[in-house]
């Protein structure tokens, strides 16, 4: 069954995630909270939306997370930490927007496979402050059928999403080390989640975290 053969493949890659890129995670979350704590903001985009719709303004989610729709510099400031999530490692407009970031003061990381494609002249996470690799292989996808010549079903759609919740879940426990609590969404579905979420936009604002 190829349904059983792309779980496993998340599956396989997921542990090695875990296992290899922890320390990564561990000090991409220590960057934005040194940020939140002195006036910066955590920002996330990527051009295809996949990642950045899924963990900016969701239910259980950060409210730090601030999304950025266009690769515009001008609305990042000096302080601030953007997180770049891409498909492919040489992406010009990823190169260029980082580049214009980091020239304003702005901490950079990325999450992308770091061989894909694996002849790049120009590597992403050669640019950032921090990269995470998300182990997609190069091409289109994780799986060889007959009669296709090129693999089906990609895999970043999975892993970097995953990879962005375990930052913020860090972010969370790094907010705890120091002495802070993190604001938290409430989903719109539970009762009393206006006021909720009202008060934790308050105190968010307030506080940056």
């Amino acid at each position: 069954m190829l349904s059983k053969q792309y779980f496993d493949r998340i599956d396989v890659i997921l542990r090695k995630l875990s296992k290899e890129q922890a320390d990564m995670i561990v000090k991409a979350a220590e960057m934005i909270v040194d940020a939140a704590l002195t006036g910066g903001k955590f920002w996330v985009y990527d051009k295809g939306k996949a990642v950045s719709s899924e963990v900016v303004g969701r239910a259980g989610g950060l409210l730090m997370t601030q999304l950025l729709t266009e690769p515009d510099p001008s609305t990042i400031q000096k302080g601030d930490v953007l997180a770049v999530s891409a498909v492919k490692n040489n992406d010009p407009s990823d190169t260029v927007f980082v580049e214009k970031a980091k020239a304003k003061g702005v901490k950079t990381m990325a999450v992308l496979p770091f061989n894909n494609p694996s002849d790049a002249s120009e590597n992403l996470q050669e640019k950032v402050d921090l990269a995470v690799d998300d182990y997609a292989e190069s091409g289109d996808g994780c799986l060889e059928v007959e009669g296709y010549v090129r693999r089906i079903c990609p895999t970043t759609g999975v892993t970097n999403a995953a990879i962005m919740w375990a930052v913020c879940a860090e972010v969370v426990d790094e907010l705890r080390r120091r002495g802070k609590e993190a604001h938290i969404y409430k989903s719109v579905y539970r009762v009393g989640n206006v006021e909720w979420n009202t008060r934790m936009r308050d105190e968010f604002l307030r506080t940056g975290y």
